[in-house]
């Protein structure tokens, strides 16, 4: 469960660095949280004298295994998010807010069938139910 990822897209006009390390603190919230606090288990284990377990997965060695592999599994989340959410800012781009989007020429084509065909053909009341909804730029 990744929570906090609806407000990161916002950022997208700031640098990649920026984004990265916004991305990296609103992604990880949760998981990254874990992986926190995992590591400081691991440093309280790791100054406790007494802690001798018998079995391997809770040794020392395994548990720090499992912290390295906590934070290449978030890592490898982020960086797919990035992609994700350059790859939905372009697609909204291209279809919404461009110059020349899909919806501004599909606004105009109803506009131009609804001209030439008149309000009450059966052209018009064909594009008049396709629906487009135009996103905000915020």
């Amino acid at each position: 469960h990744y929570t906090g990822m609806g407000t990161a897209i916002h950022t997208y006009q700031r640098s990649n660095t920026q984004v990265w390390d916004l991305l990296y603190t609103r992604i990880s919230a949760d998981f990254g949280n874990t992986t926190a606090y995992f590591e400081k288990l691991l440093q309280t284990l790791g100054n406790e004298p007494m802690y001798e377990p018998a079995k391997p997965e809770f040794q020392m060695d395994a548990l720090q295994a499992t912290l390295a592999h906590l934070r290449q599994v978030n890592a490898a989340v982020v960086t797919a998010y990035v992609a994700w959410s350059n790859a939905r800012r372009e697609r909204n781009n291209f279809l919404y807010l461009a110059p020349g989007s899909l919806h501004t020429t599909a606004m105009a084509v109803k506009q131009q069938v609804k001209a030439t065909f008149g309000y009450t053909s059966e052209a018009t009341a064909l594009v008049r139910k396709i629906r487009f909804t135009k996103l905000s730029r915020s």
